[in-house]
């Protein structure tokens, strides 16, 4: 696709697309050795069609772009990712999680998603994360299962959290509850299964 340049070393993949429109993206496959590296700056589309990866030096889900992200899991499939407590960084580039996303993220679909984090946060948004469906299990043994900078919104969907620290962290931001399920198993003396510094408001679910 003119306009989309990839780069592939094994499993580990680098795209950069330099177009204005949405692109959406294909994952499947297994690898104990993979990364998706994403750039761009138009929102865009990642569908986890059967992706079963983990990565030996950074998040397996890196993106880098601060557009919107939706991650869609394709409805009947299991999704699975994994990190590992050796981290390679790069100068400029922040990569706090398992999945890790400069811009927002928007879950949907019918499908599941399995994160197995032990470097820093299972997931992280530095902008904020809706979730409208899906089937999300976060296991996270360093810090927060869910962080996100600016609103943590749940509307559909069903979130199995188990952080080593809280379950969801808003940050300064605003935690908004709709709808959907949240099961949250917390172990440490001091922390909380929903935390922001902003308002929290729950009307469902």
């Amino acid at each position: 696709y003119e306009g989309v340049q990839v780069s592939v070393d094994g499993a580990r993949v680098t795209v950069t697309s330099n177009i204005d429109r949405e692109v959406v993206y294909v994952l499947m496959g297994q690898s104990d050795d993979a990364m998706l590296k994403l750039y761009g700056d138009a929102d865009y589309e990642l569908r986890l069609n059967g992706v079963d990866i983990s990565s030996t030096d950074g998040a397996p889900l890196n993106l880098q772009s601060k557009a919107t992200a939706k991650i869609t899991l394709a409805e009947g499939t299991v999704n699975r990712i994994a990190d590992s407590k050796d981290y390679t960084k790069v100068d400029g580039e922040s990569m706090k999680a398992c999945l890790y996303a400069e811009g927002a993220i928007f879950f949907d679909g019918d499908g599941s998603l399995d994160v197995n984090a032990v470097y820093k946060h299972g997931v992280h948004s530095s902008k904020g994360i809706e979730v409208n469906g899906g089937d999300i299990t976060v296991v996270c043994t360093d810090s927060d299962a869910v962080r996100t900078a600016d609103y943590f919104r749940f509307n559909d969907g069903r979130l199995n959290l188990t952080p080593a620290d809280d379950a969801v962290d808003g940050d300064k931001g605003v935690i908004e509850i709709n709808g959907g399920e949240i099961v949250a198993t917390i172990a440490a003396d001091k922390a909380k299964a929903l935390k922001c510094d902003g308002d929290m408001t729950v009307t469902g679910g």
